[in-house]
């Protein structure tokens, strides 16, 4: 079987083109390729497959074989790899489903047409609030805790992280952990992710929760018109950046137009027998 590995930020994933359904693999398998002992290793594991009225569907799952969620960084990925194999044609905009919900992504050329940034339409939040005076829950595909932090390269991501996640009182399903600390112009965070159950070097849904929290605790409850906010947020390994459109009603706070945007890279392309 052949796979390719494509990186963003530093976010890994195995993906495979399933168009013609030959990609039967169970959780212990998917499991095993993604180990980064054993088998190929990642973040996540992705199939493309055909679904009518889309240009295909992303199928995602992640390290531990555990299914049914949105990966920002995995979608981003996944419309890169369209297009390199000319599944979708690059100059338009390009229509995926996942995990029962559509999804929108272009690619984005720079000015020398060397480097290309893929930008992933988002669901919109149509509310979210604060959990205490630094931390935050919501969903942006995938549910994450976002915490703001002073000094966060002194945090035990891996220790802490791991608390939140396995809170069985406040979170009987698990969530990511995503830490959270303002510099002079820009966000930087670090994130424990849920099914990798480690630190990653990125999480896309984990950096549109980052940025929408981020406005919700600088929020000025005098300000009620819509308001279009562009956030950058520096990863382990790249910066990526959040635009969204936010607004106030009866006392929540929503976002639409949300974009995540961001590198992507082709690893390499292998090829295995499954045993």
């Amino acid at each position: 079987m052949r796979f390719y590995k494509y990186h963003g930020a530093g976010n890994d994933f195995i993906i495979a083109d399933n168009r013609n359904n030959t990609y039967l693999l169970d959780n212990k398998t998917i499991a095993k390729l993604c180990d980064r002992h054993i088998g190929i290793g990642a973040d996540g594991l992705i199939l493309l497959n055909n679904k009518k009225g889309y240009d295909f569907e992303m199928l995602y799952y992640n390290a531990d074989g555990s299914s049914d969620m949105m990966c920002g960084n995995g979608g981003r990925c996944l419309v890169g790899f369209a297009i390199d194999m000319k599944i979708v044609n690059a100059d338009n905009i390009i229509h995926f489903y996942c995990a029962g919900k559509d999804y929108s992504a272009e690619l984005m050329r720079s000015k020398e047409g060397k480097e290309a940034n893929i930008r992933l339409k988002m669901q919109d939040i149509n509310n979210y609030g604060k959990i205490s005076q630094e931390e935050y829950f919501l969903n942006t595909g995938t549910y994450h805790f976002v915490k703001f932090v002073k000094d966060i390269e002194k945090i035990d991501v891996i220790t802490e992280g791991r608390k939140i996640r396995y809170d069985k009182q406040y979170y009987p399903n698990g969530t990511n952990v995503n830490f959270v600390e303002k510099t002079d112009n820009k966000l930087i965070i670090r994130t424990y992710e849920k099914g990798v159950e480690d630190e990653t070097l990125a999480c896309g849904t984990g950096i549109v929760a980052a940025a929408l929290a981020y406005y919700a605790h600088n929020y000025n409850s005098q300000h009620k018109k819509e308001e279009k906010i562009k956030i950058s947020i520096r990863a382990k390994i790249a910066e990526l950046e959040v635009e969204f459109t936010a607004s106030y009603n009866e006392g929540l706070l929503s976002a639409k137009d949300i974009y995540l945007i961001g590198p992507y890279s082709f690893v390499a392309s292998i090829d295995i027998d499954i045993k």
